[in-house]
Formats: structure tokens, sequence, C-alpha cells
């Protein structure tokens, strides 16, 4: 059969067919008009490829599958595509479960504003900021993982406890969680700041400059902690939850949080 004949077989492109030959994996018979024939063989064995792709196995292994006698090559080849199954269920949960917060943020974000809440936060969170002047190549690595990471802001605790007019400067940046910085082998630097497990205080903010914001968008996570006899632990880190663009100028809304301790 001709590789068109093979495609409606499979239902697999020509492109994808014409692919595998070139890699090896098909080894049709050459005829003298210098088209490829193409057997009843290369059907079950083109399927047998898609099943193993569907499995997310990279070509190269299944190349090396095919030319080797060896099961217990083959065998830990399912075992690594396994491993790595699993690694990505996780990935998946922890995205999930991210979406899903994210998610009840966004619906908070205008009936809850300002709205002051405490959070137990489990993992460490490590911000970069690039206003600090990291080594732009750690930089660039943090930014080709932003699809685990939030947009991320800080202020300075000192600001929080004590500025009550005018404008607080913000330093915005990116951040992720502890169990992403492990998996994506993230690098990290004295520059990168963290904020440890622990108890929060934390509220929904409306910020129009992300280079500073009114001291009054502070005034009720300062008096909640002031009237709870808390004392800050850390600066104010936060996260994007949503951009309103409906209007010229943006607005952003950030989860706020603030690492608190109790006063001796």
């Amino acid at each position: 059969m001709n590789i068109q004949e093979l495609s409606n077989r499979t239902h697999i492109n020509k492109e994808t067919i014409r692919s595998y030959r070139l890699k090896g994996l098909l080894r049709p018979i050459q005829a003298d008009n210098g088209y490829y024939e193409y057997s009843e063989e290369d059907v079950y064995i083109l399927l047998y490829i898609r099943q193993l792709r569907d499995y997310g196995m990279p070509l190269e292994h299944i190349r090396h599958a095919f030319d080797t006698l060896e099961s217990d090559y083959q065998v830990a080849l399912y075992d690594q595509q396994i491993a790595e199954t699993e690694a990505e269920i996780e990935r998946l949960k922890k995205r999930v479960d991210s979406l899903k917060k994210t998610k009840q943020h966004q619906e908070l974000s205008k009936a809850n504003l300002n709205r002051v809440e405490i959070e137990y936060y489990e993992e460490t969170k490590y911000d970069i900021y690039p206003s600090d002047g990291p080594d732009s190549e750690i930089l660039t690595k943090w930014l080709q993982n932003i699809n685990m990471c939030t947009i991320t802001l800080n202020i300075d605790k000192n600001e929080l406890a004590m500025t009550t007019h005018g404008k607080i400067p913000i330093k915005a940046g990116i951040g992720t969680f502890q169990w992403f910085v492990k998996r994506a082998d993230l690098p990290l630097t004295p520059k990168i700041v963290q904020f440890p497990s622990g108890y929060y205080c934390s509220a929904i903010i409306e910020v129009d400059n992300i280079h500073a914001l009114d001291a009054s968008c502070l005034i009720p996570i300062r008096n909640y902690i002031n009237e709870h006899h808390y004392t800050l632990g850390s600066d104010v880190t936060g996260f994007l939850v949503r951009v309103d663009y409906s209007k010229v100028q943006p607005r952003f809304y950030f989860r706020i949080r603030v690492l608190i301790k109790n006063k001796d």
C-alpha cells in the first residue's frame, strides 16, 4: 500500500508517517519508481508507535526499544515512563489546586475587597524582584517557568507598620512555592526573598499603580494586626488575582499577606 492508504488505515497523517520512516521506525520497501510500499506489518507497527507516543514515550526511546532484543531494557522504559507520568499527575494536581484557589480569590476580589483573614501556608514561598538586580541568567530561568509562578509584589513591613498617609513604594516580581522550586531546580540566591510557612494576615487590595499604592489601602490589614496584638514576621508579599482593563487605566487586584506572630 502507498503512504496515503496507510494514512487512511491508521488515521495518522502522511507527514508523521514520513518522519517515522526517516527516523528508522518504519522500513518500507522503496520501489523502482522511488515511491515507498508499505505492508500490513507497517500498519501494526505504526499503531504501536502511536500507542507508545500516547504514553508520552520519546521517539528516540521507541527506536532503541525496536533495535534491542533485551526485554529488561523495554521494561525499564516503561518504568521510567510510569515514574514520569506519576510525577506529571502530581504536578497537575498542584496546578488544579492553584487554579481553584486563584478562582476563589477572583470571586472574592470584588465582594470582599479589603476583608482581612488569617490563613495558614504550609510551604515556603520565594519571590524574585528584577529591581533587586538578580543575575540575568537566574531571572531568565524563573521567567521561563512563569506558568507555575505568580505575578507578585512586595511592600516593606515597616511601611505597613508606620506609613499612614501618602504613597508606599511597591516592588513587582514573580514568585512560586518550594515544591516547584525543587521540581524545576530554580536557582536560589540571597536576593530571592523567602516567606516561610506559618500564619499570615491576608487581604485583597486594589492597585492602580504598580510602582506605588495609597497607604489607605493597607489600613484594614494594619488595624487588624494592631487590634489583635500581632507583630510582623515578614515583608508583605502578594500575588495578582485579577486585572480590570475595562477603562483606560488598568486596575490590579492582589491578594497580599504578611507573616504574623503573637506578641510575647
